[in-house]
């Protein structure tokens, strides 16, 4: 017989239940990947929001992390890198050498020859892009200019903090934000990581 699986979305995840060996279970996903424990009911229902109740503790947790540090988690952003996958090969290519430049430091012309581009502006229209999708995978707003309209690339990076952290150039320079250096590396595999909510 074949297993009756249900699915509902919840808070930009999916829920989907059945019952297996006489017990009903939920799991949580987050685009093809799972995230979190299989959760258990008496029925259905029960584990349905046992789910939820999961993805609404760690949803606060994560509002915590972001009043404290004015941005998404290191998990927040790697759940939503692996959301996205598969990145095209230009992001990746400029993410790569984002993640490898002396102080997480690249001119938007240094960005697009990474991506095997010649014009700048090919840079700045594709990686606000990817910092736009991330966003919505994030739910998060970045800093806007002074006429309202978010910066999508800063969901990725920032202005230089000091002046003496500036490589030597006249061109204007994104700095990798923390919290995306980290997430990062566990996408590409440089240090451990596992997704979770």
């Amino acid at each position: 017989m074949a297993l009756k699986t249900e699915s509902l979305t919840y808070r930009r995840h999916i829920i989907r239940s059945a019952c297996v060996n006489d017990q009903w279970q939920a799991r949580i996903f987050r685009g093809k990947n799972t995230v979190g424990d299989v959760f258990h009911g008496v029925d259905r229902q029960q584990a349905i929001l046992s789910a939820q109740q999961a993805i609404d503790n760690a949803m606060t947790a994560e509002n915590a992390v972001r009043q404290r540090t004015g941005a998404p988690s290191v998990n927040a952003y790697f759940n939503a890198l692996k959301t996205l996958e598969p990145l095209p090969r230009h992001h990746l290519a400029m993410l790569e050498a984002h993640l490898g430049a002396p102080g997480y430091l690249m001119t938007a012309t240094e960005l697009a020859k990474a991506a095997g581009w010649t014009d700048y502006s090919a840079a700045n229209l594709h990686y606000g892009n990817l910092g736009y999708e991330l966003s919505q995978e994030l739910e998060w707003a970045p800093p806007k200019r002074e006429d309202g309209t978010p910066v999508w690339t800063m969901v990725l990076a920032t202005e230089p903090d000091v002046a003496g952290e500036l490589i030597e150039t006249t061109d204007f320079q994104w700095k990798l934000r923390p919290q995306i250096i980290e997430a990062l590396n566990m996408f590409f595999g440089k240090s451990e990581g596992a997704a979770v909510f």
